[in-house]
């Protein structure tokens, strides 16, 4: 796995997740402002494609499970953006669903190798 590869398919749930934000806060204004159009939304749509064309170059070096499997970090991410930048109400189960996510994660992308290791 060649670091730039890895940067991709690190950075695309982190742009995801940028979206997401942009998307939030920029509705959040349109609703104060009465402005349809915001700067936010615009920059929330722009990381979307982004992330979109980056995500081509990610299936082209990973395995879709683990490609997909990391990109599901993103709604561990915008839980923890959601409660910190907007003080949304973040509860057990959502926290314990955001560590099965993360594990989950985990055991697709190192599960193979460690069982190797250990020879299961």
């Amino acid at each position: 796995m060649r670091a730039p590869s890895l940067l991709l398919l690190i950075s695309s749930p982190l742009i995801r997740t940028a979206g997401q934000i942009c998307a939030k806060a920029g509705a959040l204004r349109a609703e104060t402002t009465g402005q349809p159009f915001q700067v936010l939304l615009a920059a929330s749509y722009f990381l979307l494609l982004l992330r979109g064309v980056i995500w081509i170059f990610v299936l082209r070096a990973f395995d879709l499970k683990l490609a997909y499997s990391v990109m599901a970090l993103s709604y561990t991410a915008v839980l923890a953006a959601g409660y910190v930048l907007f003080g949304e109400a973040v509860g057990v189960l959502d926290v314990t669903g955001a560590l099965l996510i993360t594990a989950g994660v985990g055991c697709i992308g190192f599960g193979e190798s460690w069982l190797k290791e250990q020879r299961l």
